[in-house]
């Protein structure tokens, strides 16, 4: 079992504080001198853990990773990695519809583009999880291997950003949800 420090638990207290805050009350709305009264911190204890408020944010998409982990795990008894790899999308477009929310969306995507923070690491549970469900479908024949798992991967996640993204830049005028799904089945039947 793995434990967290009392550093991590600090951290992990001060970031949920924080995100309640932001949904409750906008991202613009709340400071850090806010965020740090809140979690009965300092506001230089922020700054141990946050060089800023957007840095915080640009955090949301690597911490609900563990997410992709839980749901795979729970998906042993689905046959098809069709349906496997729609369900690890559609849970991608209700965390981020319903959890994140397109105010910090944005946030942390414009964040990351000022700050060319590169968030494509291929050791992130959902590169993983994903490859790993590729691989299966390959394995089984219900996938072609033209191209290796980890490349569909690439693919599948570039195209899933690609809908997030279109949907901030046309302040939501979709349902992620809705199309998001619609868009990436559309893709994967094509891709795999």
């Amino acid at each position: 079992m793995l434990v967290m420090t009392k550093g991590e638990k600090k951290k992990r207290k001060i970031f949920e504080i924080a995100i309640n805050l932001f949904k409750e009350k906008g991202y613009d709305n709340i400071s850090i001198e806010e965020i740090a009264a809140n979690a009965n911190i300092a506001k230089g204890t922020f700054y141990i853990y946050f060089p800023s408020k957007a840095n915080l944010i640009a955090k949301l998409f690597t911490d609900y990773d563990y997410i992709y982990i839980d749901l795979y795990n729970t998906l042993g008894d689905v046959k098809s990695s069709y349906d496997k790899t729609m369900a690890i999308i559609k849970k991608s477009f209700d965390i981020t519809n319903n959890k994140i929310g397109y105010d910090l969306t944005r946030i942390a995507y414009q964040y990351q583009l000022e700050h060319k923070i590169d968030s494509t690491d291929l050791n992130r549970p959902l590169y993983k999880v994903l490859s790993q469900i590729i691989l299966e479908g390959q394995k089984n024949k219900e996938f072609n291997n033209i191209k290796s798992a980890d490349y569909y991967t690439m693919l599948i996640v570039r195209n899933l950003r690609g809908v997030i993204y279109e949907w901030c830049m046309t302040q939501q005028s979709f349902d992620i949800e809705e199309h998001g799904c619609e868009y990436m089945e559309y893709l994967i039947k094509i891709l795999l």
